[in-house]
């Protein structure tokens, strides 16, 4: 339809390059060690990337993500617990069913715009400074505990952060919490660039800048 439109040719990623870009856009400028995890939380997918010595040595993507969570487990606007347990077991089979080499490692890594709001959310609620860019893994559960009724006082936490994300940030956080206990995770590093910086990274290597 674009290319109808706009005469615009729209390039459509597989799942590993947009794994792979996720990764390029913050390698040289946005990790704090020399390995962990990456992960990219979108609305139908979660890119994973394993590395060590800025690395890849797995990477994959689960066909699950924030939005499609919240479609297929929510039955009001946050996951109650049943919810929330149904979404970690889907969770846990997509990353077994990647067949990653079973690893513990200290960081994870977040880009995009799940991460981002979860971080603008614990600082809403006073559970970190604005300076922070890292997140200890316990918070999450404490962040969830804060959300866990489907009441207006819990919207508007939500709504005072990221509006359009009332539905799909607390099966995101779920996501990314299920994610780092899997892989025994202590700390989670909010990066700040995105797939959009791995694009562009890309496109001046292929012209040679």
């Amino acid at each position: 339809f674009i290319k109808e439109k706009r005469g615009i040719k729209i390039h459509i990623l597989d799942d590993e390059t947009e794994a792979q870009l996720s990764f390029n856009s913050v390698k040289d400028i946005g990790l704090g060690s020399d390995e962990g995890i990456l992960i990219d939380v979108g609305g139908g997918s979660c890119e994973i990337i394993i590395f060590e010595n800025k690395t890849p040595i797995g990477k994959g993507s689960l066909p699950i993500g924030s939005l499609s969570c919240y479609e297929d487990y929510v039955g009001v606007m946050f996951p109650n617990k049943k919810e929330s347990e149904n979404i970690e077991k889907r969770v846990i089979k997509e990353i077994e069913d990647l067949d990653f080499v079973k690893t513990h490692k200290k960081y994870l890594f977040g880009v995009g715009g799940t991460v981002r709001n979860l971080k603008k959310l614990l600082v809403h609620l006073n559970f970190i400074n604005e300076k922070e860019d890292t997140i200890p893994v316990y918070l999450l559960d404490d962040v969830l505990d804060e959300l866990k009724y489907n009441n207006k006082e819990n919207f508007n936490k939500i709504l005072k952060v990221k509006a359009e994300r009332i539905h799909t940030l607390v099966p995101g956080i779920i996501i990314i919490k299920t994610i780092a206990k899997y892989f025994h995770i202590e700390k989670i590093c909010v990066c700040k660039n995105s797939i959009r910086e791995g694009v562009l990274y890309s496109l001046l290597d292929a012209e040679g800048l």
